[in-house]
């Protein structure tokens, strides 16, 4: 009994540290693969919406930028700074699960 506890406790314990490696190689890889949106402030567009660019020279606009709201970013028709808004990030697959980083920081309306 003492030996089938014994081995029980040893193979616990290797499963257990081979776990807490996956989880920590898991973590590793997430952050590693974790991506972020980069938006430098460019100015307001024609109707007041403001326009961000990002590392590549996409420009996208919020088109809801309420205090309190989420951004709803949207590209811009013909990358045009006063072109209208086109595709929502949230329906370009390559955005999927991207976070967005505002430079210096996100401009909403004033109430």
């Amino acid at each position: 009994m003492i030996i089938i506890e014994s081995i029980y406790e040893a193979f616990h314990e290797v499963i257990w540290d081979a776990l807490i490696l996956c989880r920590n190689q898991r973590k590793e890889i997430i952050m590693c693969d974790s991506k972020a949106l980069h938006l430098k402030f460019v100015g307001m567009d024609s109707w007041d919406r403001p326009v961000y660019k990002d590392d590549s020279g996409t420009l996208w606009k919020d088109v809801d930028p309420r205090a309190g709201m989420k951004p709803n970013l949207c590209t811009s028709v013909n990358n045009e700074f006063d072109g209208e808004p086109d595709t929502g990030k949230k329906y370009l697959e390559k955005y999927r699960g991207v976070t967005v980083a505002f430079e210096p920081e996100r401009i909403v309306w004033q109430q």
